[in-house]
């Protein structure tokens, strides 16, 4: 793979890899590692978001009510 970035990104990366003993190659990768893991987290908050209305409202799930934590919803 190949990408282009500014000068001042590049510095930086190096830099920053440098300091923390490891390859560019690797500060990328754990970097793009990261956003993979909070875009995935995001997702799925998301998706709690967007059930907790039904979870509260539909006769069936409501239900289960008794069993959930007290912070539920």
């Amino acid at each position: 793979m190949n990408i282009v970035i500014s000068e001042p990104l590049v510095e930086w990366a190096e830099r920053t890899a440098r300091s923390r003993g490891m390859s560019v190659s690797e500060l990328v990768r754990r970097a793009l590692e990261m956003e993979l893991r909070r875009s995935l987290d995001e997702s799925v908050a998301h998706a709690a978001e967007s059930l907790a209305a039904l979870y509260t409202s539909d006769a069936e799930l409501t239900a289960f009510r008794a069993i959930d934590g007290d912070g539920f919803a």
